[in-house]
C-alpha cells in the first residue's frame, strides 16, 4: 500500500531530529543557526533520494537518528566523573549504532561526521592529549563493539548473490589499499553529481570557507601549544596527527562504510554522511566564532544561502520525481494497449511464447532533461526503468500486465 506523504513526512521529521540532538552537544543555542543547519542537513541533494524509497524511507531516517544518538550518548559521558558512567556511555552508544547499522549501514557516515567534528572542537578548548585520546578511544570502542554485534546479522540476512558481491570485504593486508581506491572514486563520483554548477560551486565554497577558518584555528591552537611550558614536543606531535586523523575520517564520513568493501556501490541514498558534515562543520564554526559578532553574521549570511540553495532542489526534485512518475505511467499505458494489440496474433497468443522486447529506449520526461542539465546530480537519483528488464516488468505489471515475460529488457 502507497503511504506517501504520511512516510516522507515522518522521515522529515525524524530527520529533523538529528542535528537538535547534535547541536547540544556543540552547545549551539541560536534558533535561527539551527534551524539553517537543520535544512541543510535535511533537505541536500545527498538525501533526497532517501524520501523516494516510499517503504524504506522511514527506516533510513530512523538509522540517521540512531546513529546520531550513538554519537551524543558516548559524548554526553566523555566528562563523566566515574568509570561506570563513562564505560555506560560507551555501551550505550554501541546499542544505538548496533540499531542503526541493522536499520540502514550508509547511516554510519553520520557517527563518523559527528564524533569527528566533536574531537576537533575538543582539540581547540581541551588542548590536553590525554582527553584527546579518550575521546577517540570511546568512538572507536563503541564503533567496534557494534561493528562486531552486526557482523553475524549481516551473514544470516544476506543471502542474495548481489547482496553477498557487494558486501564483500578486503583482507587485512588489502585493506589500506581498497580505503584509498574506493576514497579516489568517491571524490570523483562527487565531482559528477556535483558538477560545476551553482550547487557544486556553492557547496564547495562553504566547505572551503569553513575549512579555511579551522586551519586558522588550529594553527591559532598549535602556537598557544609552542608558547606553554605546559606542552612538550611530544604533545605537539601528538596533537598534529589526531588533527590530520579527525581531518581524513571526517572526508571519509561521506562513504561511511563503502570505503571498506571490495565493490562499493556509489548513490546519492548512500551518502548520508555528506548531511552530518555539513551540519557538524557548521557547528564546530559555530562554537568557535560565538564571540566575534562579525564573523557570526557572516557564517549566518553563507549557511542561509546554501539552505536557500538547498530548499530550491528539493522543490525542484519533488516537481520532477512527480512529473517523471506520471510520464512512466502513460508511457507504460501506451505500451500495454501495443502489447494487447500484439497478442491478436497467433504468435504472441501462444502461451508458449510470452517473450516481450522494449528496445532501449529515452524514458526521460522533458522536464527531468532540464533538470539533468542544470543539477547533474539528478540523472542519478532518477532511475530509468526502461533501462532494466526488471524495472520494466514491475512498472508495466503495475500497470495491468498479466503476463509473465521469459526476459525483458
Amino acid at each position: 500500500t502507497d503511504t506517501s506523504p504520511a512516510s516522507q513526512v515522518l522521515a522529515i521529521s525524524i530527520y529533523s531530529l538529528c542535528p537538535i540532538y547534535a547541536s547540544r552537544q556543540f552547545d549551539v543555542k541560536s534558533r535561527v543557526f539551527l534551524i539553517l543547519t537543520g535544512v541543510i542537513f535535511t533537505l541536500n541533494p545527498f538525501i533526497l533520494q532517501n524520501y523516494s524509497y516510499i517503504f524504506d524511507s522511514i527506516s533510513m531516517s530512523l538509522a540517521a537518528l540512531m546513529a546520531t544518538l550513538a554519537f551524543t550518548s558516548i559524548s554526553k559521558e566523555l566528562e563523566s566523573p566515574s568509570i561506570k558512567g563513562y564505560l555506560n556511555g560507551i555501551f550505550l552508544g554501541a546499542v544505538f549504532l548496533f540499531s542503526s547499522l541493522s536499520l540502514y549501514q550508509a547511516a554510519f557516515g553520520i557517527f563518523m561526521a559527528f564524533s569527528a567534528t566533536y574531537s576537533i572542537v575538543n582539540l581547540f578548548h581541551n588542548r590536553i592529549h590525554g582527553n584527546l585520546s579518550k575521546i577517540a578511544f570511546s568512538y572507536i570502542t563503541s564503533a567496534s563493539i557494534a561493528l562486531a554485534l552486526y557482523f553475524p546479522i549481516k551473514i544470516i540476512f544476506v543471502g542474495r548473490n548481489y547482496g553477498l558481491q557487494k558486501s564483500r570485504t578486503p583482507s587485512l593486508m588489502e585493506t589500506p589499499k581498497i580505503i584509498l581506491e574506493n576514497f579516489i572514486s568517491l571524490i570523483d563520483y562527487l565531482k559528477l553529481l556535483l558538477g560545476t554548477e551553482v550547487l557544486g560551486l556553492l557547496t564547495m565554497t562553504y566547505l572551503a570557507f569553513i575549512f579555511f577558518s579551522l586551519c586558522l584555528m588550529t594553527i591559532k591552537t598549535i602556537l598557544k601549544i609552542e608558547r606553554s611550558s605546559f606542552f612538550q614536543a611530544k604533545e605537539f606531535f601528538h596533537i598534529s596527527i589526531l588533527v590530520m586523523l579527525y581531518g581524513f575520517i571526517l572526508a571519509s564520513s561521506i562513504g561511511g562504510l563503502n570505503l571498506l568493501l571490495l565493490n562499493p556501490v556509489w548513490e546519492p541514498r548512500v551518502l548520508m554522511g555528506f548531511s552530518a558534515l555539513l551540519c557538524g562543520s557548521g557547528f564546530t564554526l559555530w562554537k568557535q566564532i560565538k564571540q566575534n559578532e562579525e564573523f557570526k553574521i557572516f557564517t549566518i549570511v553563507s549557511t542561509t544561502v546554501l539552505a536557500i540553495l538547498f530548499i530550491n532542489i528539493s522543490l525542484t526534485y519533488g516537481n520532477v520525481v512527480s512529473a517523471q512518475t506520471f510520464y512512466n505511467q502513460t508511457t507504460a499505458a501506451r505500451l500495454l494497449i501495443d502489447l494487447k494489440t500484439a497478442t491478436t496474433n497467433e504468435l504472441m497468443s501462444s502461451e508458449e511464447s510470452k517473450i516481450f522486447i522494449l528496445g532501449e529506449m529515452d524514458d526521460a520526461s522533458p522536464l527531468v532533461k532540464v533538470a539533468r542539465r542544470k543539477y547533474p546530480f539528478m540523472k542519478e537519483m532518477l532511475p530509468s526503468y526502461f533501462r532494466h528488464w526488471f524495472h520494466s516488468y514491475q512498472l508495466l505489471k503495475s500497470q495491468g500486465m498479466e503476463h509473465k515475460p521469459t526476459y525483458l529488457y
